[in-house]
């Protein structure tokens, strides 16, 4: 079963071996890099685009 994925932009404020801790606009969430994928870095070498599963946005209250 394909799980399905939304797009999270934000700011890469840091970063440990296991998640990733993006600023969204409004609060700093935590990304598990085991659920993460294809992390991009924009050119500001700042802000970042990554793919997570829905649930996990809605979990961290990142998508309706």
């Amino acid at each position: 079963m394909d799980v399905k994925t939304v797009e999270f932009c934000g700011e890469l404020q840091g970063e440990t071996d296991a998640c990733w801790f993006v600023y969204d606009g409004e609060s700093t969430v935590r990304i598990p890099k085991s659920l993460g994928k294809d992390l991009r870095m924009l050119e500001n070498r700042v802000d970042c685009i990554m793919q997570i599963p829905e649930w996990l946005a809605r979990d961290r209250g990142i998508w309706p």
